[in-house]
């Protein structure tokens, strides 16, 4: 059977987000703690977080599902926190920023899974408590149990 590590998923997350963005420009963590400067995208677990068995048999197909949340800062009054979030949401126009590209680049995430998805993203809000412009966006990954 094969292993369902999803500390090395997450680290497969950021890892192709770090090989493919501008990294001058925004930060990636591949958890929750520590220290975090905005602009980040930060990947964190999604509910539901793993459905084991997507599919039966010895060569069954889990899921596990994270989210990413990409903080585009604090508003400066100039539209920049904006601009960013656009940027990072944006998809074909050769940015370096594009979470959507980047993860297009290697659905496998450098061979730690069978394949991965991702498809929409949230509407950016403003967080209460930070005053940071912040968006969600969900990636779906498959790997073969077997």
């Amino acid at each position: 059977m094969a292993v369902l590590d999803l500390d090395a998923m997450a680290e497969g997350i950021a890892s192709t987000l770090r090989a493919a963005l501008d990294t001058a420009r925004i930060n990636v963590y591949a958890h929750p703690e520590g220290i975090r400067e905005a602009p980040y995208i930060l990947v964190r677990p999604a509910d539901p977080f793993v459905r084991y068995q997507r599919t039966f048999g010895a060569a069954g197909i889990a899921e596990v599902r994270f989210e990413l949340l990409l903080n585009a800062g604090v508003q400066s009054g100039a539209g920049d926190s904006y601009r960013l979030m656009y940027e990072m949401c944006g998809q074909g126009a050769g940015t370096t920023l594009s979470v959507f590209d980047a993860l297009g680049a290697d659905p496998t995430l450098g061979g730690m899974v069978q394949t991965s998805s991702a498809l929409d993203v949230g509407r950016p809000v403003l967080a209460e408590d930070t005053g940071e412009l912040i968006a969600l966006f969900p990636i779906t990954l498959q790997h073969k149990r077997g």
